[in-house]
């Protein structure tokens, strides 16, 4: 079948998928950075102002306010480390054979090690604890990054067949794997990775026919995952009821009344009264809830700022990197880091279920955090090698 020749040249990519332009060395792109600093720092203050009281009075926690910031410091540490590193490697490392294939069978076997050796909570076994050491981690928010690599590499590959719906079929069964195996015991990272892969297909293929058939087969699979555990169908009836169940105040009726007593200047840093058992998960998924509370809808409104120019600073890079395997995985991280903040915001203010997606770079945990910084690494690599006419 002849390839579509358009996609090719609208985009300006020769028969390498390479750009018709003049590579120079580019630079760390410093105003995306800052961004992601004044992020990560207001999410460490964020984190220890809502989950000072929860600390203080649990043993579990030594008693100390600060135990969650302290780890969310060391946490960012850690990203800042993996990012300047990952800045440092040629991107293009990542497209070798060998290495795919080790990424690939890899991740798949942690993501099957989560039904035999996960760590249940809340009815859902998402972490695996490293014997000896007690740490855990979650395997799904490490395959976010893999399923990005993965589908860059399949999508560049095959660039010149994407015409072919049975080539697109072929692909969306390989990162599908991830997909199905997160979501059985994880369905918001099934969600935001079907997300991902889309995106990045809408980008490599501009045509609505086959994108329409992936959809609907997307669409299927989803509600397939969804049947699997018995309380995502309680999460359905909370959001129908976001004020009281049995008695007992939702965690959306919390967080919406949270946002709503924060007016437009909010009550002060510290000042929040829901995280004071009312709202669990303060910390965490429900970060937002307590920004919009302590900070009002400016502070609410400043944030959602910065996670829009972050995203347009990335797209940047995207119309400038050296070929369409960078500008892919560069669309990758964009549309993680965009629908993950996305969903957060949206069930925090009521529009969506309780789906358990933190908020990027804010929210309180270890793996997200590390492995976002990761993805900005990937993303300054290929800002490294930037283009001119």
């Amino acid at each position: 079948m002849e390839y579509d020749q358009t996609v090719v040249d609208n985009r300006q990519y020769d028969t390498r998928g390479r750009r018709k332009r003049v590579r120079t060395k580019g630079r760390m792109d410093y105003a995306l950075l800052l961004i992601i600093m004044v992020l990560t720092a207001f999410g460490i203050i964020m984190v220890y102002s809502s989950s000072y009281y929860t600390a203080s009075l649990s043993s579990s926690y030594n008693h100390n306010p600060a135990y969650f910031a302290i780890r969310q410091a060391a946490y960012a540490m850690m990203g800042i480390v993996a990012m300047v590193i990952v800045s440092h490697i040629d991107y293009h490392i990542w497209y070798k054979k060998s290495l795919f294939r080790i990424m690939y069978f890899t991740m798949i076997i942690l993501m099957a090690l989560v039904f035999v050796f996960g760590i249940e909570v809340n009815g859902a076994k998402r972490w695996i604890e490293i014997p000896g050491i007690g740490v855990t981690f979650q395997p799904s928010e490490i395959a976010k990054v893999v399923i990005v690599l993965t589908l860059a590499r399949l999508l560049y590959t095959c660039y010149r067949k994407l015409n072919d719906i049975r080539i697109l079929l072929a692909i969306c069964a390989i990162v599908g794997v991830f997909i199905i195996l997160a979501g059985i015991e994880n369905l918001s990272s099934a969600i935001i990775m079907s997300a991902i892969v889309g995106i990045m297909i809408i980008f490599a293929v501009p045509r609505w026919k086959d994108i329409g058939v992936l959809v609907i087969i997307a669409g299927v699979m989803l509600v397939i995952i969804f049947s699997f555990k018995a309380y995502r169908s309680d999460r359905i009836s909370e959001w129908h009821n976001q004020d009281v169940i049995n008695g007992a105040v939702t965690q959306s009726g919390a967080a919406i009344s949270a946002i709503g007593s924060g007016g437009l200047f909010g009550s002060g840093i510290g000042q929040s009264l829901q995280k004071m058992g009312t709202l669990s998960e303060a910390h965490n998924d429900m970060i937002f809830s307590i920004i919009c509370e302590e900070f009002g809808f400016v502070g609410g409104i400043a944030v959602i700022v910065l996670f829009v120019v972050m995203i347009l600073r990335m797209s940047n890079i995207v119309v400038n990197a050296y070929d369409l395997y960078g500008s892919l995985i560069v669309v990758g991280v964009m549309a993680h880091i965009g629908v993950q903040a996305a969903i957060n915001m949206a069930v925090v203010t009521g529009v969506s279920p309780n789906t358990g997606v933190p908020l990027p770079f804010i929210s309180y945990g270890g793996t997200s955090l590390i492995f976002l910084f990761g993805e900005i690494g990937l993303v300054m690599s290929v800002a490294r090698s930037m283009m001119k006419e």
